[in-house]
């Protein structure tokens, strides 16, 4: 006997195909994860080290180094370039 309709079989390829794609992201993700924690400790220990007055300085220096990019012009080939309605 046959059945009125046969039921479709979906191939193995395409389904292990998926799952190792799925797979490789949570991979990724998980090691994306890592050397981002990674980073932020080796950050947080650089901060650590410095004294009260090094980071007072450091605070200064930026907050300096930030008010004077903030007058500063476009690159000429952002000007050169921009859309222009």
């Amino acid at each position: 006997m046959v059945d009125a309709q046969e039921k479709k079989q979906e191939s193995k390829g395409a389904i292990s195909a998926k799952v190792q794609r799925r797979a490789a992201r949570q991979k990724w993700k998980d090691q994306r994860k890592t050397e981002r924690a990674q980073k932020k400790a080796v950050a947080a220990h650089h901060k650590r080290l410095q004294t009260k007055k090094t980071l007072k300085s450091m605070k200064q220096q930026k907050k300096k180094s930030d008010r004077l990019r903030d007058n500063k012009r476009e690159p000429f080939f952002v000007r050169w370039f921009k859309f222009k309605h």
